[in-house]
């Protein structure tokens, strides 16, 4: 990855050879492994194809939600997002507590085409603007109205995770090595970069 940092990180290989002789010696088995030639949302979807009613996630102290609910969820959530002029390239801020409706945010982003930007609601409001508008985000997700950011909000409400829509948005012609995410640091200037 330093050599040619514009390599895919599908293309990248994640174990050497020996590795490789090592699984194929305990499993018995003459095979090659090779990481997916797809993007994630495309290995999600196919995996919630294979398997809709396998947990795909497990809620703490709540019910487990199905690989065919979270894909048909992400898809309504994604045309909600492209009817508020969310579309490939763009940021989304997710503001929200790390759990199934933070998933559900991510995955509905990026079905939409769009990159998120997750942004913890324990941060202070100064730091979540200067986020929101560094990040040039469109839309923020969050649990409760934002005023203090500079960037148009979507309350995500918990029943969002039972809003269902059979196809997503149609994703030909995105590319699949768009933008997933963008990370803020501390920053040593105070300033998160």
């Amino acid at each position: 990855a330093r050599a040619t940092p514009d390599t895919r990180l599908a293309a990248l290989e994640m174990i050497d050879n020996a590795d490789c002789a090592l699984l194929d010696g305990l499993s018995g088995q003459d095979r090659v492994l090779a990481p997916p030639a797809t993007c994630c949302v495309t290995a999600f979807e196919e995996m919630a194809a294979r398997h809709p009613r396998a947990p795909a996630l497990r809620a703490i102290g709540g019910e487990n939600i199905t690989y065919g609910d979270l894909d048909r969820a992400a898809n309504h959530l994604a045309l909600a997002l492209q009817a508020r002029g969310v579309g490939p390239g763009d940021h989304i801020g997710i503001r929200l507590p790390r759990g199934p409706l933070f998933v559900l945010a991510m995955l509905g982003a990026w079905k939409a085409g769009a990159a998120f930007v997750p942004m913890d609601p324990a941060y202070p409001p100064r730091l979540l603007e200067i986020m929101a508008e560094d990040s040039e985000a469109k839309l923020v997700l969050t649990q409760a109205p934002a005023p203090d950011l500079a960037a148009p909000t979507m309350v995500l409400e918990a029943d969002a995770l039972r809003q269902r829509a059979a196809r997503g948005p149609d994703r030909r012609g995105m590319a699949e090595d768009r933008l997933a995410y963008v990370l803020f640091t501390s920053g040593t200037t105070g300033r998160p970069k």
